[in-house]
């Protein structure tokens, strides 16, 4: 089954929707020759910041009641009693949390405007295999060879 509705599918580039054909193949969620892009972001769980600025907090009061002659040897002591106090509320919360996006893309090939704009962008920051087509893998292999013809007439 399809992690997207059939009327959910669109390209992020293009706005089309895939054929009724490339969604009878979509098995993993998209169909076949689409692309998939899927970006996290970490947070620091707002939570999480509060909890530790109420003990830090909890701390200095604690430690102002104590002589200030004491404070050194007493703040292992006090810390250990800080943590005690805020462990299970701490462990029930999680110290992150991620922001997950995705989007999809046709397939490069079937549009020229794709294949440019998104071959560019992506290969930029080193995704440009995903993009290359069987025509550019066969142009690939025919420079060499144009190469070398190029370098033999020369000399």
């Amino acid at each position: 089954m399809s992690e997207y509705d059939e009327d959910e599918i669109l390209c992020a580039v293009t706005g089309i929707a895939p054929t009724e054909t490339e969604l009878d193949n979509a098995e993993d969620g998209i169909p076949e020759g689409w692309i998939r892009l899927t970006a996290e972001r970490k947070f620091v769980n707002p939570k999480w910041e509060a909890i530790q600025m109420v003990k830090q907090g909890l701390m200095q009061q604690t430690l102002a009641t104590i002589p200030e002659k004491d404070r050194d040897n007493q703040l292992i002591n006090v810390a250990i009693q800080v943590e005690a106090q805020f462990a299970l509320l701490e462990d029930k919360t999680d110290q992150y949390f991620t922001v997950t996006e995705e989007i999809v893309i046709a397939p490069p090939e079937t549009n020229e405007y794709v294949k440019k704009a998104i071959g560019d962008t992506l290969s930029l920051i080193g995704f440009a295999e995903i993009f290359q087509t069987e025509e550019d893998e066969d142009d690939d292999e025919a420079e060499p060879v144009a190469q070398k013809v190029e370098e033999t007439t020369k000399a």
